[in-house]
């Protein structure tokens, strides 16, 4: 029985095993039938991507054959698009030479070059003066999250990004004309979307592991239709449209579109389910770097900051700049470094951790490093730190002075209050050398100068800039301030002073239209926003107008550069020549200033001397006859006097005199002057030594005020906000 038994347990447990056995086979048989059903779902919508980016790229260069667009897609097929997915797509992989090409044989005709570089520059300063006004309000503002500011980061985020935006900014007048290519070029690009979509079939025709989706595929017309739809700006129409063409929601790009659309209109519930359905079908991304992951990430981060976990924050981080060496989706972005610093930030605040303080920082540094290795623009990241100075120097101070000595070294867009306002908050020891280097005040026969380093390009806020004597009486302080001298000139004046000089040029055709409007700006600038008068730009430097120099490719533009036509070399024209010449010769520069002292406290000191010196003068013969001799020279407003009647007559001439130079006051200080911007107090000065006082700004909290000694015009102390500085 007992050997029963055992038999019995040994033939259950064999069963179980057997049948466990078969379960596991079971088991990895539909494994491995999922698998194979994923991996052909992602190997579909793979080549269903593909296939919709090789006739959009043929439509698009249909639609507007610019340099610009070649070369970008040229650099987008090199250095972005994943090499490993043509492997199981071969019949996808031929295609890519006929397309770079194409792409080439576009950029032929050098005219059409020219002609590009001249309107893409004006773009590129109507992006930056519209960046820059809307930077110089922003980057403080996101730190704020829930702001109106949050649309213009988003904004300035998104440019360059989508399609949309590329073709608004193609609609520039005359773009028609400079960018239509000649015929063989036309032929080309007809030909390509053939050839695409000959790839395409030839792809559903042989390759056995894909899924083919007519409504997935943009075909070259729906191509058409698809970026016209997305050209829309009426935000309402815009979603409106794209939520009634529900043929395009396939397209892979179509639910980041359609978020946008929420997003613009307010309506982020709504904008994030359609971002989720955008990031599950992208999860299979032809591109190493894909921008409008980027953007989703960023505008997640914007909208539901308050909301996140420490973990999904970052990870939104880390698909919008990256870590380390590996670069995010939009690292090239200085929006994204932006709202990654505010969102460290908001992570520090509610965590206590010092560690995010430090991130947050260092996604700054990350980001002024990237905007100076890459020639763009740092106004938004250098206005973050300027506000957050006293902050990120409490977190990390090494890497406060790190961010500090990288924007005083590489940044071409500070300000001189930014300049001082960087300097103090180093406070290294050769603040002193470097405030003395930046700031100089020269005389020129009674005239005062007042300049900053030409070799730095300084830009001097002109409509900014006060000087004033200062004089210590006991507990009074007098002050008078100095007059502005204008140096500048009319356009007309400047042309016609141009002409004069050229007239007689046999080298110039039309010496008479040398300054068009387009090179007229890069020479010349206003001094006053309300004033036609025009000084040189600042920071005006011979050298950046030749060869190599900073305005080379705006030359070049301007027709001041040409080709010389017996050679491939770039030479100067004679006009180039005859404005520099000018410009050195004739013209001003708003790196300095020129003031002259107050008429008034010059007539009230001179009146007071007299009145004082008549006043306590006796009327004797003996006197009055010696003053006879020197009368115009003692009494210059009056005959000398012989008697007390004469004496009283001349006392009221010196009166009335002062009284019409008279000061204002203003607690202990005796102003003469239109407007006392600082009001420094006595303690600041020693007694009895005449001062001149210059100071920057408006504003008490970024105001510069620079003392120097009247007679040698040596600079005693350096001021800004609640930051001292005395000289040696």
């Amino acid at each position: 029985m007992r050997h029963f038994s055992l038999v019995i347990i040994l033939l259950v447990y064999s069963c179980i095993a057997m049948n466990a056995h078969s379960s596991s086979l079971q088991n990895n048989d539909w494994n491995s039938e999922m698998n194979d059903s994923i991996k052909r779902q992602k190997l579909t919508q793979r080549a269903h991507t593909l296939i919709s980016y090789y006739i959009n790229v043929a439509s698009s260069l249909e639609q507007s054959p610019t340099i610009h667009f070649c070369e970008s897609k040229k650099n987008e097929i090199i250095n972005n698009l994943k090499i490993g997915q043509f492997k199981e797509l071969p019949e996808l992989s031929d295609i890519l030479d006929d397309i770079l090409s194409t792409l080439d044989d576009v950029k032929i005709n050098e005219m059409d070059r020219e002609l590009y570089l001249q309107v893409a520059q004006l773009k590129k300063k109507m992006q930056s003066t519209q960046a820059l006004s809307n930077a110089l309000s922003t980057p403080m503002s996101i730190f704020n999250i829930g702001s109106a500011g949050l649309n213009t980061v988003l904004t300035l985020a998104r440019a360059g990004v989508d399609l949309a935006v590329a073709q608004q900014e193609h609609n520039i007048e005359m773009t028609q004309d400079i960018w239509n290519f000649d015929r063989n070029n036309i032929k080309e690009i007809d030909g390509l979307a053939n050839e695409v979509f000959k790839a395409a079939r030839k792809t559903a025709s042989y390759n056995d592991n894909i899924d083919f989706s007519e409504n997935a595929i943009l075909r070259p017309d729906r191509a058409d239709d698809y970026n016209k739809l997305l050209s829309e700006t009426d935000s309402v129409e815009f979603v409106k449209r794209l939520e009634k063409n529900i043929q395009y929601k396939d397209v892979y790009d179509y639910y980041y579109h359609l978020g946008m659309g929420y997003v613009k209109l307010g309506d982020y519930a709504t904008a994030k389910t359609h971002f989720s359905t955008f990031l599950k079908n992208y999860d299979n991304s032809i591109f190493l770097k894909e921008p409008k992951i980027g953007m989703v990430a960023l505008t997640r981060l914007l909208h539901e900051q308050m909301d996140l976990s420490q973990k999904d924050a970052e990870h939104l981080i880390n698909l919008m700049i990256g870590q380390g060496e590996n670069q995010g989706h939009i690292s090239d972005n200085d929006m994204a470094y932006l709202v990654a610093s505010a969102t460290y930030l908001n992570l520090a605040e509610k965590s206590k951790n010092n560690k995010y303080n430090i991130k947050a920082y260092e996604c700054i540094d990350d980001g002024l490093s990237k905007m100076y290795r890459t020639g763009q623009s740092d106004v938004s990241l250098v206005a973050a730190v300027m506000g957050n100075l006293d902050n990120m120097k409490i977190a990390d101070e090494s890497l406060h002075r790190s961010v500090c000595r990288k924007i005083l070294n590489k940044s071409q867009s500070l300000s001189v209050t930014e300049k001082t306002r960087l300097l103090f908050s180093l406070g290294s020891n050769d603040m002193g050398e470097s405030l003395s280097k930046l700031f100089v005040l020269s005389k020129i026969n009674d005239n005062i100068i007042f300049s900053l380093d030409k070799s730095r390009k300084n830009i001097l806020p002109l409509d900014s800039i006060s000087l004033y004597d200062v004089y210590v009486k006991g507990d009074t302080l007098e002050i008078a301030e100095y007059l502005k001298k204008s140096k500048g000139y009319t356009k007309k004046e400047i042309k016609e002073g141009l002409y004069r000089l050229n007239e007689s040029n046999n080298k110039i055709k039309n010496a008479k239209d040398i300054l068009t409007p387009p090179r007229f700006k890069y020479f010349f600038v206003k001094i006053n926003p309300f004033r036609p008068e025009y000084c040189l730009i600042p920071g005006f430097s011979r050298d950046d107008y030749l060869l190599g120099g900073r305005y080379q490719d705006q030359m070049e533009e301007t027709d001041l550069m040409v080709t010389d036509k017996g050679s491939t070399a770039t030479v100067i024209t004679e006009e180039l020549i005859a404005i520099l010449d000018y410009c050195c010769e004739k013209m001003s520069d708003l790196s300095n200033l020129e003031f002259t002292v107050n008429p008034k406290h010059l007539a009230y000191n001179e009146a007071l001397e007299y009145y004082l010196k008549l006043k306590r003068s006796p009327i004797e013969d003996g006197i009055w006859n010696s003053l006879k001799e020197f009368g115009n020279w003692i009494n210059p407003y009056g005959n000398p006097l012989d008697t007390k009647e004469e004496q009283d007559k001349d006392l009221e001439k010196y009166r009335a005199i002062m009284f019409k130079n008279f000061y204002t006051k203003q607690d202990n200080i005796c102003f003469w002057g239109d407007n006392l911007v600082h009001k420094p107090s006595c303690e600041q000065f020693a007694s009895n030594t005449p001062y001149i006082q210059v100071v920057i700004g408006k504003y008490e909290p970024t105001q510069i005020i620079l003392t120097y000694t009247k007679e040698d015009l040596k600079l005693v102390s350096c001021q800004q906000g609640g930051n001292y500085h005395t000289f040696k």
